[in-house]
């Protein structure tokens, strides 16, 4: 992604809000530029984006529907537009700024592990709370809450279809050989599934805002990733991603909800070659070697 460095986001300030006069960076992320505006006493979070892979109003449409269902911890969406620098389109979205840390700050600060306990706890208590909309289909969400794919097996058989394609002209080790054809069966054999809910979808440590005095999550961001899918499909990416960092089970006894075991192992096991095949796609050897071996290591 193309820098546009401060002349873009100073034409953002005196465009979109020129009473701000203080802004500081928080991330140049992979995907987002990411800064801490001032207005007067009132902070906000301003995020940029390419404006071909903005996903800024789907966020905006899911955040509003679960804010109506009485999900609280999710920041405000001031406003989202488009603004061209150079011969380059971006897209911009200013939200409110939640209080907090972000939860591997914390746990890497927090020494008691009672307290990390906690936090864990309670952050499967506020997922749980998070799955509470309803959506139709699965994948990524449009602005009307909806996912290309008609059922779970479309889904899975476009992630399969993705690997196959990425790793074309490369040596596939035998296990992960094994891996994706116990994936394609387990979607030949799996069950009808209906009522889809709205899912995080992207829910890694740093986009969790812990209040570190309480030991509870204050915040849950970055909404724009957000998925029509089992409620699964949120712990399964934790799973296949963070259970090494964060304990899964702690998660688990603070989601407290039922959940279908064999259906979170068999979305992480998507989920990890979805990640496999992202990498390839980028030429990435390297993390693709590292999401190879998540896989071999979930699949023991």
């Amino acid at each position: 992604m193309r820098n546009p460095g401060n002349e873009y986001f100073e034409s953002i300030i005196s465009t979109v809000k020129p009473n701000i006069t203080e802004w500081s960076v928080i991330d140049n992320g992979y995907n987002s530029f990411v800064y801490e505006v001032k207005e007067k006493d009132s902070s906000m979070i301003l995020r940029a984006q390419l404006a071909e892979r903005s996903r800024f109003k789907e966020e905006a449409a899911v955040i509003s529907r679960l804010q109506a269902c009485g999900v609280d911890y999710l920041p405000k969406v001031v406003e989202i537009g488009d603004l061209s620098y150079g011969d380059t389109e971006y897209s911009y979205s200013l939200e409110e700024k939640l209080p907090g840390v972000t939860l591997d700050v914390f746990l890497a600060e927090e020494k008691n592990e009672d307290r990390q306990r906690y936090v864990i706890r309670d952050l499967g208590d506020k997922l749980r709370r998070l799955h509470v909309a309803p959506s139709t289909g699965y994948g990524l969400v449009d602005t009307d809450l909806a996912a290309l794919y008609t059922t779970l097996d479309d889904w899975a058989e476009s992630i399969v279809s993705r690997f196959r394609t990425s790793s074309r002209g490369i040596a596939v080790s035998a296990g992960m050989a094994d891996i994706l054809q116990r994936a394609c069966n387990e979607i030949e054999c799996s069950r009808d599934l209906s009522n889809p809910k709205i899912c995080h979808g992207d829910l890694v440590p740093r986009n969790v805002l812990v209040d570190p005095r309480s030991a509870t999550v204050s915040g849950i961001l970055d909404l724009e990733h957000s998925k029509s899918h089992q409620i699964e499909l949120d712990l399964a990416y934790w799973r296949f991603y963070w259970s090494g960092d964060v304990p899964f089970n702690e998660l688990m006894a603070g989601y407290r909800d039922s959940v279908d075991a064999q259906l979170l192992t068999h979305l992480a096991v998507m989920r990890g070659i979805d990640a496999a095949a992202y990498w390839l796609e980028q030429d990435d050897h390297d993390r693709y070697g590292r999401a190879v071996n998540r896989l071999l290591a979930l699949d023991r």
